[in-house]
């Protein structure tokens, strides 16, 4: 990486703000957040959940990403963040300090393609926030994916910034071998010694499944530390579950049937949820027990040794203890095609 100098001027910041339903935004944001730097910006990743949106007309150069998903549903977190947007008493010039960006995720296959990212790049113009470049959009439907769109977004966007903002003194441009390096991981993972696991808290008599679902939360409360808790109320969804106790599943019609209709009951009355007819229920998807073995296998790991999880830095807070075989069902897709340019990042 390049050598910094003693007169070297400060970095400029750069916030970006992403709003996702299944982790890819947040994904296009922390590759973002990668980026920049390794181009000597001084980035903060943070989700719209952990942002107050009173704080937005302060900042004077945001990244967004924002993902659709389904018939043009905004994420759970976008919400409260669109709320604040879409108030009538926000001045048409509350934004008139900040620059932006805005690059959204959606599939073409759906007629509201993208529109969470149309709408919020339309509203930010209106209230006097100044473009830095045309929106970006990612197509699922695309061969490649998203990246087809946001591999050649990022590149406009970085020689755009660049213009903006001109390296401080003291600093030279990154080479492109230098721009692609891998960097440091994300979280640093501690094998713990069997004899200093505590069990207390976890429900080692629980299915392979919840206790999956359980590991995949704790990591989740472990990366949502570093920004603090979240402003608003409690937000369930994929990262953080609510685990819900199923009551009843009742089979309707008769065993010759050819139809296997069923009653279901789930006990949400310790959640404070509500739903109305329309809804939809989430179940949390279970990987074969025989692939999670061959991984374990394969990487020549112990799957019932225990682990915690942590950033990567001396000042974080761990995580509670982790069965390895639960983090590996809960937290990696075994199956999955790996990210383009990164693997287990």
């Amino acid at each position: 990486m390049a050598v910094r100098e003693q007169d070297e001027g400060p970095l400029c910041p750069v916030l970006i703000l992403y709003a996702s339903q299944t982790g890819n935004a947040q994904d296009v944001a922390e590759r973002m957040g990668r980026e920049a730097i390794r181009r000597h910006y001084q980035p903060r990743v943070i989700s719209v959940a952990n942002f107050d949106p009173s704080n937005l007309p302060l900042e004077s150069l945001v990244l967004f990403v924002a993902s659709t998903t389904g018939q043009g549903e905004v994420p759970d977190s976008f919400k409260k963040l669109w709320r604040f947007l879409l108030k009538k008493s926000l001045p048409k010039d509350s934004l008139a300090a900040m620059q932006y960006a805005v690059f959204g995720l959606g599939d073409s296959g759906y007629i509201k393609y993208n529109v969470v990212a149309r709408r919020l790049d339309k509203r930010l113009s209106n209230l006097g926030g100044q473009e830095l470049l045309p929106i970006g959009l990612g197509d699922d439907q695309h061969a490649s994916g998203y990246e087809a769109a946001l591999d050649p977004w990022l590149s406009r966007l970085w020689k755009t910034l660049r213009n903006q903002f001109p390296l401080p003194p003291g600093l030279t441009e990154p080479k492109s071998e230098e721009a692609a390096a891998l960097g440091s991981p994300k979280f640093a993972v501690r094998v713990l010694e069997s004899g200093a696991v505590t069990r207390s808290g976890h429900t080692e008599t629980a299915c392979e499944g919840t206790r999956a679902a359980q590991a995949s939360s704790e990591v989740s409360r472990v990366e949502g530390s570093r920004i603090g808790p979240d402003t608003g109320d409690t937000i369930y969804n994929a990262g953080n579950p609510y685990m819900a106790r199923l009551e009843c599943n009742e089979r309707l019609t008769t065993s010759d049937h050819h139809q296997d209709v069923r009653h279901i009951s789930i006990d949400l009355e310790a959640s404070g949820l509500c739903y109305l007819p329309g809804d939809s229920l989430a179940i949390w998807p279970s990987q074969l027990a025989q692939l999670i073995d061959e991984f374990l296998s394969r990487a020549r790991l112990d799957g019932a040794a225990y682990v915690e999880v942590s950033w990567n830095d001396e000042a974080s807070t761990p995580s509670k203890p982790i069965r390895v075989r639960d983090l590996i069902s809960g937290v990696l897709d075994v199956t999955s095609a790996p990210p383009r340019r990164y693997f287990f990042e």
